[in-house]
């Protein structure tokens, strides 16, 4: 015969079961929200940018939820990205220059077109001195592109990375991604507390 003893001793597993549940589904929920808003800073990001999603989700990264944090960090390394993942390319142009005697003469110099924004005009860095010297076609990862500053016996300037605005980042990328974890946190902690209670059923 059950005494009540045991019937609250049951009652009590079963809420610790359903508490743990609950805990696991909340954790389970913040880590698939987190690689939600990775996949979607790399696509709206892509989306303005004439960069691969790839490049950009490689850029971000996750620390999950795990038991006794139920918070999981999102960390956008997209400050700074190099010029190369822009798809440049290099070709020859002429320019014209005024020698030391005052003569003008022309020079066969290379010139790196790149596109910054997605569907937006080519923006051209001329003269430029790939490092490698590579004076067509693509560049390779790691290049740096090099232009003189001023006259053309000017200072040389190394150019390697775009640096995202602050306006892009916090004026317009952070609040579509937490308009993303808003409409994205409710479904799936439901999703995944059905989920466990489902197996807490089974057993």
């Amino acid at each position: 015969m059950t005494t009540n003893r045991q019937r609250m001793a049951k009652a009590a597993r079963v809420y610790a079961a359903v508490e743990r549940a609950s805990a696991t589904a909340g954790r389970q929920s913040v880590n698939r929200v987190a690689n939600t808003v990775r996949s979607q800073a790399a696509k709206r990001t892509s989306a303005v940018y004439n960069l691969r999603q790839k490049t950009l989700r490689d850029a971000i990264s996750i620390k999950g939820a795990s038991k006794g944090d139920d918070t999981a960090t999102v960390t956008l390394h997209i400050r700074a990205v190099p010029l190369t993942e822009f798809s440049p390319r290099v070709r020859m142009q002429t320019f014209k220059f005024t020698d030391s005697l005052g003569r003008k003469v022309n020079r066969r110099l290379p010139t790196v077109r790149l596109r910054i924004f997605r569907g937006g005009s080519a923006r051209y860095i001329r003269p430029a001195f790939p490092l490698r010297q590579r004076y067509s076609g693509g560049l390779a990862a790691g290049d740096t592109i090099r232009r003189r500053t001023g006259s053309a016996r000017g200072k040389l300037t190394s150019l390697r990375y775009y640096t995202f605005p602050n306006r892009f980042l916090r004026e317009r990328l952070m609040p579509q991604l937490r308009d993303v974890v808003d409409d994205r946190l409710g479904i799936e902690f439901r999703a995944a507390h059905r989920n466990q209670l489902r197996r807490l059923r089974g057993n």
